[in-house]
């Protein structure tokens, strides 16, 4: 079980006008297919994370300043910010992960998520209630879409529950109990 500080991610009820890609410019994390769905639909994406070579390459090319715009590294509570001012984290991942923490932190904000139907991703995003799932580009772009008619509040709060490091304490203190007691 993963465990987040939840006093670390502000809920931010009235997002602004962008959706966001937050993390490392690789093209496993599919930042490409972000500005390509960005564009297709006419959304305004903010990107953040650490310039690398790939992102100097085929990324930085492609940022406009205005419908595709470059953060930079974001940390603290500038990141706190990004994320709870966009109407959805884009997560286009091209691999299967083991744990997507921003899609959590993104969640603790009360933005929904928007990501690939691939690693843990379906066990993090509540389908229909914290965000939307694809297994191909066509169903990306819908799905982005259909995250902005979700309730950020309930977004926010089924995030908390499901992923605080008190709910994580306790899950260990019952699996304890429960080894403890076969002993």
């Amino acid at each position: 079980p993963h465990g987040v500080d939840t006093t670390q991610f502000t809920f931010q009820e009235r997002p602004e006008d962008y959706v966001l890609y937050l993390g490392r410019f690789v093209s496993g994390k599919g930042p490409l297919l972000a500005i390509e769905t960005a564009r297709e639909l006419g959304l305004r994406l903010v990107m953040a994370g650490p310039s690398n070579p790939y992102f100097r390459e085929k990324i930085q090319p492609l940022v406009d300043g205005r419908n595709i715009e470059y953060a930079g590294f974001v940390t603290g509570k500038e990141r706190d910010r990004l994320l709870g001012g966009a109407r959805a984290l884009i997560y286009p991942i091209q691999y299967p992960e083991a744990f997507g923490l921003v899609l959590v932190e993104a969640m603790l904000c009360g933005t929904p998520i928007a990501a690939m139907r691939l690693g843990a991703v379906p066990e993090i995003v509540e389908e229909g209630v914290s965000g939307f799932t694809a297994a191909t580009r066509q169903e990306f772009s819908a799905a982005v879409t259909k995250c902005f008619s979700l309730d950020r509040r309930r977004i926010e709060r089924q995030a908390r529950a499901q992923f605080s490091i008190e709910k994580m304490a306790r899950e260990y203190a019952r699996l304890y109990e429960i080894i403890a007691a076969k002993k």
